[in-house]
């Protein structure tokens, strides 16, 4: 595993310094960038290790445990992908994209909540509807949803991924229904249309349900939508679980961009690399710090929303119960809970065991006793 040279956290920890930008973040999201800056450092404490061989000391600091922080979700994400490995299908899966249009963004500014909740029910009642017409399907099909609100530039861009298994499940015959074209879900024409009134309708209520205020300005943000389009992507290339495990496992916890893709951080300036999708070439970005951070916060989620969320048979409320039918259809079972040994995968991507002390390569590294830190940790 590489050390990255630089770190969004130590960016932040200057951007901050500026008095516009500080002063135009709310509460949580400054709370979310400080908790970044201190992660792994004396402001969280954490424990002195001694070598079992030559008693050398190191402290191992704390992580700050915040989903937006790009060094704390490994561990995570290994469980989580874990977790799903559990109720996947023999069957083939189907990656969908549901994308907003740019003239949005205002909105997913302003009213984050009410816009990604939106973008999520849309996208849920578009798949559920479709499987359950006949003509489709003529089943209840299933659909786990990641939201991500960045582009590979940074900049506002909110979608969805979604994975939806190819098929549907019928609770009254306990049978699975595959569509009436075979390995393929609904055509990107109809579910893109169905989208765009199903979302444009809900986002009417929502906002009006939050404000009555909206009620009077909603002439003007449907004037900006009305005519454009909502863009949906589907494509079939997940034959099996492990190429779904593997797909999920990238998306289910990433952040808007991760340290690796930091190439140079001057005084003032922060050059980044990102894959430009229109010519499919790699390449790089200059920005200043302080317009860096800001587009980095910019996709930190309202506190408490959830950026991951399970529909259908999937749904966590009736998913052991309903995947245990769907597997016995398919003669099979499903498989028990197991927690995931963070240690011991780490060992394998490094190759020496996690505890072994690097210097020399002999003993092991035992906590000796803890250190206290300036701050408690900031969760998620």
């Amino acid at each position: 595993m590489k050390i990255p040279k630089y770190e969004i956290a130590d960016i932040l920890e200057v951007a901050l310094e500026d008095k516009i930008l500080s002063t135009s973040l709310n509460a949580h999201v400054k709370k979310s960038a400080k908790s970044i800056i201190r992660c792994r450092t004396a402001a969280l404490g954490g424990h002195k290790l001694i070598c079992s061989k030559c008693q050398h000391v190191e402290i191992s600091y704390n992580s700050c445990r915040n989903r937006h922080c790009p060094k704390c979700q490994f561990g995570k994400q290994l469980q989580w992908v874990a977790d799903q490995e559990r109720c996947f299908l023999p069957v083939r899966y189907a990656h969908v994209i549901f994308t907003l249009p740019d003239q949005l963004n205002c909105l997913a500014k302003a009213e984050p909540e009410i816009l990604y909740n939106t973008l999520f029910q849309s996208a849920w009642q578009t798949i559920k509807s479709l499987a359950q017409d006949p003509k489709w399907i003529g089943a209840n099909p299933g659909m786990t949803a990641v939201l991500h609100t960045w582009g590979q530039n940074l900049s506002l861009h909110p979608h969805l991924h979604c994975i939806v298994p190819i098929g549907g499940w019928v609770p009254e015959l306990r049978r699975w229904v595959w569509p009436k074209k075979k390995n393929w879900l609904f055509p990107v024409r109809v579910m893109s249309k169905r989208f765009r009134g199903l979302f444009i309708k809900r986002l009417f209520s929502n906002l009006v349900k939050k404000n009555s205020v909206f009620k009077t300005q909603w002439s003007v943000i449907h004037a900006a939508i009305r005519n454009k389009s909502f863009n949906v992507f589907a494509n079939v290339t997940y034959g099996n679980a492990k190429n779904v495990i593997n797909y999920l496992g990238r998306y289910s916890s990433r952040v808007a961009i991760d340290n690796q893709r930091i190439r140079k951080v001057s005084s003032d300036k922060v050059i980044f690399s990102y894959f430009d999708y229109r010519d499919k070439k790699k390449k790089s970005m200059e920005l200043t710090i302080v317009e860096f951070a800001r587009r980095f916060l910019m996709h930190i989620l309202p506190k408490g929303f959830h950026k991951i969320r399970h529909y259908g048979f999937l749904a966590h409320r009736c998913r052991e119960a309903t995947i245990s039918e769907i597997l016995l259809f398919f003669e099979r079972r499903m498989r028990k809970k197991q927690p995931v040994s963070v240690v011991k995968i780490v060992s394998q991507l490094i190759g020496r065991p996690v505890d072994l002390y690097p210097a020399c390569k002999k003993g092991r590294l035992t906590i000796l006793q803890p250190v206290p830190g300036l701050y408690a940790r900031a969760g998620p």
